[in-house]
């Protein structure tokens, strides 16, 4: 994947990131999940409203939420491990 973005270039970059977000903000339908849900987003994360949007969607759903400390907006690169573990803890609590 990581290849292929590269190859975009900054301008197929915005333009591939302008085209799916787009359509997501035509959507106006709650979606409701029927398996438990679990929110991330990381503490340095600058990108966007992600922190706003994840916070908000968990107040008003009551999924869970958590925050992985030391990482920007790749949590699962920038720090794995404890993405891994909270990722390893959710799914066997089900």
């Amino acid at each position: 994947m990581y290849h292929t973005l590269m190859n975009l270039g900054k301008k197929g970059m915005l333009k591939a990131t302008s085209e799916v977000y787009g359509e997501l903000l035509k959507v106006e339908d709650e979606i409701e999940f029927n398996c438990p849900v679990l929110i991330t987003y990381w503490e340095y994360d600058q990108t966007g409203y992600v922190k706003k949007y994840c916070n908000d969607w968990a107040e008003k759903t009551g999924y869970l939420l958590k925050v992985i400390s030391n990482a920007s907006h790749k949590a699962n690169y920038d720090n794995y491990e404890e993405f891994n573990d909270l990722l390893t803890i959710f799914v066997e609590s089900l």
